[in-house]
């Protein structure tokens, strides 16, 4: 099941951590791909999960970060027509993202509105500013990195993301981005074979 509270933000209701779907609307399990090479060769939906003692992890997972981690789904999981999210829901397009953005005060102001307040790191020279957000959107976004499409996690507690159903291109695709470093939540894109969570 996915048990994730819900926020309302300018009208928009989102959820308020990061979806853990297992199964698409009609109940077809989305595959669970953890082995590295597998993840590499994806050609449908899938989606994985950090786990303790996963040997991509570069740090140890507490049970606060993996509850807050949650699944990290390729693109294919967000257009595939079967429907991940229950019924009256879906996922996110860019016009979402960009009416969540314009409401908590524009691009450069939104990201530190979203951010959790706490498990964000510093890093290098900025180590010396909080690198946490103020929350005050009820949004709670934490640092959960991504998987790429090689297989490897990186840069949980500096980055975190979320797709948009928008391809770019042929192998990428809209994410919307947070940044230790950064107050913004900025568009990007990203190869449709790595792994980020779903609001």
């Amino acid at each position: 099941g996915n048990r994730v509270g819900v926020v309302v933000i300018g009208g928009q209701i989102w959820y308020n951590s990061n979806a853990a779907f297992t199964t698409f609307r009609d109940g077809t399990p989305i595959p669970l791909v953890q082995d590295s090479l597998e993840w590499s060769l994806l050609n449908g939906p899938a989606r994985s999960v950090l786990e303790p003692g996963d040997p991509n992890v570069l740090d140890p997972l507490n049970a606060e970060d993996y509850a807050r981690t949650a699944m990290y789904y390729n693109h294919a999981v967000t257009t595939d027509p079967r429907g991940v999210c229950p019924d009256g829901w879906r996922v996110p397009a860019e016009f979402d993202w960009e009416n969540l953005t314009s409401h908590l005060g524009g691009m450069m102001a939104a990201g530190t509105k979203m951010k959790s307040t706490s498990g964000w790191q510093a890093l290098g020279s900025n180590s010396d500013r909080d690198p946490n957000g103020t929350n005050e959107s009820g949004f709670n976004g934490y640092p959960t990195g991504y998987r790429t499409d090689t297989g490897e996690f990186y840069y949980r507690e500096l980055f975190g993301g979320y797709w948009a159903t928008n391809v770019v291109a042929t192998d990428t695709a809209r994410i919307y981005h947070l940044s230790f470093f950064f107050p913004d939540l900025f568009p990007m894109t990203s190869h449709q074979n790595n792994g980020w969570p779903i609001r």
